[in-house]
This record gives structure tokens, C-alpha cells and sequence, in this order.
């Protein structure tokens, strides 16, 4: 195991996912994996790692607590998704952006992108 990021809470352990550091709450079982995509860490450092929670507002609250700067790129003022960004629970678009209610499995794969906006209208 590496040591502890200078950012980590001590509730959170570092454990190696495709050969870059991953933090975990240690519950001796499966954790909400949070994913950013490259896009967003050109802007805002967000490495992959899992989460606690069973909603999507407490997998994000968990991971944010050791990434300030990454939830205020991510959440807007009221803790809502940002207007250019996009959730998805294991593939599927997060509903209540607002309130981040979405149910997260302890298996789930969390995605955060950039909303991609503007574009043609004429083919």
C-alpha cells in the first residue's frame, strides 16, 4: 500500500487501480468507484477513487471531503450538478441533479463528464 495522500482524511486508505493511487474508506468490501474524465483533471486534479455511500450525494460528499477544489468545479453553490456537467451511475444519466438522490450500489461505477454543448443545427 502507498502512504497516505497529504489530502486524505484518515478515514482513507491508498490502494493501486491500473497502476495509480485510488483512495478507500476501508469497509473490508466493495466501494462506489468515483471516475473524472481527462477533460475535467486538464482543469482540476480528480483521480479516480472510490467512495462511500449509498446515493449519489453521499458517494460525491465522501469523495469531495479530501478535494475541495474538485467539488466546487463539479457542484455549484446549492451542492446541485453544474450546468456543464454530467452524471452517470453505472451508464445510466443521473436524475435529480439537484438533490443527488440517485441510488449508488456498492459495486457502481460513477462518471463524471463536461456536457457538451453548441454545434450545428444543419446536417
Amino acid at each position: 500500500m502507498k502512504a497516505f495522500s497529504a489530502q486524505a482524511p484518515s478515514c482513507l486508505k491508498s490502494i493501486e487501480s491500473f497502476g495509480s493511487p485510488v483512495y478507500a474508506a476501508y469497509s473490508g468490501g466493495p466501494l462506489p468507484t468515483v471516475r473524472f474524465t481527462q477533460n475535467i483533471q486538464r482543469h482540476v486534479a480528480c483521480p479516480t477513487r472510490v467512495a462511500q455511500g449509498t446515493t449519489l450525494r453521499a458517494v460525491l460528499d465522501n469523495y469531495f471531503h479530501a478535494n475541495e477544489r474538485a467539488r466546487g468545479y463539479v457542484l455549484d453553490e446549492q451542492g446541485k450538478i453544474r450546468q456543464h456537467m454530467v452524471a452517470f451511475i453505472d451508464g445510466e444519466l443521473v436524475r435529480d441533479r439537484e438533490t443527488l438522490s440517485d441510488p449508488v450500489s456498492e459495486n457502481s461505477t460513477v462518471d463524471i463528464i463536461q456536457a457538451l454543448s453548441g454545434g450545428s443545427t444543419s446536417l
